[in-house]
Protein backbone atom coordinates (compact mmCIF):
# COMPACT_ATOMS: atom_id res chain seq x y z
CA UNK A 1 0.00 0.00 0.00
CA UNK A 2 2.93 2.56 0.82
CA UNK A 3 4.14 2.08 -2.94
CA UNK A 4 0.67 2.84 -4.04
CA UNK A 5 0.35 6.08 -1.37
CA UNK A 6 4.08 6.91 -3.45
CA UNK A 7 3.41 6.41 -6.90
CA UNK A 8 -0.07 6.76 -6.92
CA UNK A 9 -2.97 4.71 -8.29
CA UNK A 10 -3.82 5.71 -11.44
CA UNK A 11 -0.29 4.19 -13.15
CA UNK A 12 0.59 0.45 -12.30
CA UNK A 13 3.62 0.27 -14.35
CA UNK A 14 5.60 2.84 -11.80
CA UNK A 15 4.16 0.23 -8.45
CA UNK A 16 5.24 -3.07 -10.19
CA UNK A 17 8.50 -1.85 -10.84
CA UNK A 18 9.04 -0.29 -7.41
CA UNK A 19 7.41 -3.66 -5.65
CA UNK A 20 8.58 -6.09 -7.82
CA UNK A 21 11.65 -4.79 -9.60
CA UNK A 22 12.54 -4.52 -13.14
CA UNK A 23 13.11 -7.73 -13.63
CA UNK A 24 9.79 -9.41 -12.95
CA UNK A 25 8.10 -6.83 -16.13
CA UNK A 26 10.11 -8.79 -18.18
CA UNK A 27 8.75 -11.94 -16.06
CA UNK A 28 6.43 -14.47 -18.02
CA UNK A 29 3.83 -14.25 -14.63
CA UNK A 30 3.61 -10.35 -15.24
CA UNK A 31 -0.06 -10.77 -16.28
CA UNK A 32 -0.34 -11.95 -12.86
CA UNK A 33 1.18 -9.64 -11.22
CA UNK A 34 -1.08 -6.37 -12.96
CA UNK A 35 -3.48 -8.62 -11.47
CA UNK A 36 -2.74 -8.58 -8.39
CA UNK A 37 -1.71 -5.02 -8.51
CA UNK A 38 -5.48 -4.07 -9.99
CA UNK A 39 -7.29 -5.70 -6.94
CA UNK A 40 -4.91 -3.78 -4.34
CA UNK A 41 -5.51 -0.53 -6.40
CA UNK A 42 -9.03 -1.29 -5.77
CA UNK A 43 -8.65 -2.06 -1.56
CA UNK A 44 -6.57 1.14 -1.82
CA UNK A 45 -9.59 3.20 -3.68
CA UNK A 46 -12.61 2.01 -1.49
CA UNK A 47 -10.37 2.46 1.81
CA UNK A 48 -9.44 6.06 0.96
CA UNK A 49 -12.91 6.52 -0.33
CA UNK A 50 -14.02 5.38 3.33
CA UNK A 51 -12.11 7.18 4.99
CA UNK A 52 -13.25 10.44 3.19
CA UNK A 53 -16.82 9.79 4.07
CA UNK A 54 -15.76 9.02 7.57
CA UNK A 55 -13.86 12.65 8.38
Amino acid sequence: MASVRRAGDNLLKPVLLRVFGAEAAENNQVDMLYERLRLIRLSFRRNAESVRRAV
